[in-house]
């Protein structure tokens, strides 16, 4: 699919989306300057890829050191029972756990989730992420990986679906 004609989105719209990915509190007035337009034609290109869900939020990036968050997880989870209510009622769980920042479901013959966060300490970790998931009855196997440092944290490379 070409998403710059299925869209209507061009090279300006795309350098928005690529500004906004690594500066969402970049001002409007900014923002123009940066693209060569006008502030209005900013504004509505910015409302147009909201609109249409290009842009779904704005959010900042936490010192999450500095807030006393020293534990960085991934943890690989595999399920006993992968049946849909089953599995349904696992995921409630985890999106009910505020200390689970993420859950991908993977494709792999030893693993069906991947959850990370970042927690206080491994003791929070072990209370407050594992616990209320080993209460489910319905893993089968868990391993964690600490993450000791992040060298990179990036959005999407935006050229990679430019034509």
């Amino acid at each position: 699919m070409d998403i710059n004609k299925k869209f209507n989105m061009d090279k300006i719209d795309l350098k928005i989306l690529s500004i906004l990915q690594n500066n969402g509190n970049i001002t409007n007035s900014e923002l123009a300057n940066s693209i060569s337009l006008s502030t209005s034609a900013t504004s509505e290109r910015v409302k147009k890829l909201e609109a249409n869900k290009f842009i779904t939020s704005y959010k900042a990036h936490l010192g999450t050191k500095k807030l006393g968050l020293e534990f960085d997880f991934i943890t690989k989870i595999k399920l006993k029972n992968r049946s849909n209510p089953m599995f349904q009622s696992f995921v409630k769980t985890i999106k009910n756990n505020n200390h689970i920042a993420k859950c991908h479901q993977i494709v792999h013959e030893d693993w069906n989730l991947l959850i990370s966060g970042t927690v206080k300490s491994i003791n929070n970790y072990l209370e407050d992420v594992i616990a209320p998931l080993e209460e489910t009855s319905l893993i089968e196997k868990i391993d964690t990986i600490t993450i000791v440092d992040t060298f990179k944290e990036t959005g999407i490379f935006i050229k990679d679906i430019i034509n």
